[in-house]
């Protein structure tokens, strides 16, 4: 979760926030129109306005609000439409108030969503709250090639989205680019939030094995396992039986012998039917495709169950740079992108410096490696001020690399 450097703002503070601002972009004569009608909230910042405020009067002024937002969305949208601010103005009078009878009527809190604007600061920044931890910014999701039998493992593929997007969606629209990148890819290791149908059914039809650390959800009292003999056919374990699948017409149906069942202690917990003269479990191909994949870890050999939390230590690097309050020092999308993608290359620029280092025999290769980097980071910095301090951010400072005609001090490669 990569928070933005925003503040942090109410729904009431936020909607105040909003006139404040549009109010300092308004020609001299609306000004004066609006001056008396925003008085209270132009004297003092929306801060100290809602310091003041008790928590009962929440409601009230929310609805005080809603009708001065209802007269300046009227009386400026034609004349200030194109301006950003007012843009973001009005998205956030959409957001919260509905006009009912040409009067602003406001929106119950079980009608606002997790993707509504949280600060006029970064239009971008979506809500989150995963566990015990909440977060207003992006979601940075990192992949990394992980064989025990690599001298070196790089990051392959970085992709940021809004952090209210759910793990297994980013998964599921990355899948094809993760095999273009890397068409060797037969296992794939995540932790339990990228998990999903969809997913299931791409892993499957690019011959990608999808291993599970931790699996969402409640865990079964009964566990039905599935597994594939045929084309088509399947065998259904319980604790007790074995059998056959038979086909039916959209789903596969697995009959258990009743009088086995009737002596077993879990048959309470059974997720079977009870039928006149059987116990039937029906379940369909996505089933078996799921149930698979929580018990892929299973069958694989002990040193290569765990290799997935080397991608945590991968994750605080990332982290490593952000403010004291765990924040990035950018706002916006595309900043977090750029932070995020210069973090990847200098993390893999180290990583290939440290590989190379360690084999002599590789120093033309050394000397090469240092030579790109160089000319890469010039020609980034190029780009202009504002690029230049998120990179300032992402790396840290580092030795002199000489070349002819420049100087530039880039990442730190040991």
């Amino acid at each position: 979760m990569a928070m933005s450097n925003i503040r942090s703002y109410g729904r009431a503070q936020l909607l105040i926030e909003m006139l404040i601002r549009l109010y300092r972009v308004l020609k001299g004569k609306d000004k004066e129109q609006f001056k008396d009608m925003l008085s209270d909230y132009t004297k003092q910042t929306s801060g100290q306005y809602i310091y003041k405020l008790e928590r009962m009067e929440i409601p009230k002024e929310l609805e005080k609000l809603g009708q001065i937002y209802h007269k300046f969305y009227e009386a400026l949208r034609e004349e200030y439409g194109k301006l950003e601010i007012f843009r973001i103005f009005e998205r956030v009078y959409q957001e919260h108030f509905t006009v009912v009878e040409n009067k602003a009527a406001v929106k119950k809190n079980e009608e606002l969503h997790s993707g509504m604007l949280q600060s006029p600061d970064d239009i971008d920044a979506t809500y989150r709250k995963k566990g015990d931890k909440t977060g207003k910014g992006q979601s940075v999701n990192v992949t990394e090639t992980a064989n025990p039998e690599n001298e070196l493992n790089l990051l392959t593929d970085i992709a940021v989205e809004p952090n209210n997007i759910d793990d297994s969606d980013i998964m599921n629209d990355r899948i094809e680019t993760l095999k273009e990148k890397t068409p060797d890819l037969k296992e794939m290791h995540t932790d339990g939030g990228y998990g999903s149908k969809d997913n299931d059914k791409k892993f499957e039809e690019h011959e990608i094995t999808h291993i599970q650390t931790a699996v969402k959800g409640r865990e079964s009292k009964v566990e039905m396992k599935i597994e594939e003999t045929g084309e088509g056919e399947y065998e259904v374990a319980c604790p007790r039986q074995k059998v056959k699948s038979k086909k039916t017409r959209i789903r596969y149906k697995a009959c258990f012998d009743k009088e086995v069942c009737a002596g077993c202690p879990l048959a309470e917990d059974c997720p079977t039917i009870i039928q006149k003269e059987q116990r039937a479990y029906y379940f369909t191909r996505e089933q078996y495709l799921a149930d698979k994949r929580k018990r892929n870890i299973n069958t694989l050999p002990i040193e290569r169950m765990k290799l997935r939390p080397n991608v945590e230590a991968t994750i605080k690097e990332f982290v490593k740079p952000l403010n004291h309050k765990g924040k990035l020092r950018v706002r916006g999308r595309f900043k977090t992108m750029m932070y995020a993608f210069s973090m990847g290359i200098s993390i893999n620029f180290g990583r290939i410096h440290r590989y190379l280092t360690v084999n002599p025999n590789l120093y033309g290769l050394l000397e090469l490696t240092k030579a790109a980097s160089c000319l890469f980071f010039k020609n980034l910095f190029q780009i202009g001020q504002k690029a230049r301090n998120i990179f300032r951010f992402a790396f840290f400072k580092g030795k002199n690399y000489r070349l002819p005609n420049f100087e530039i001090k880039c990442c730190r490669f040991a």
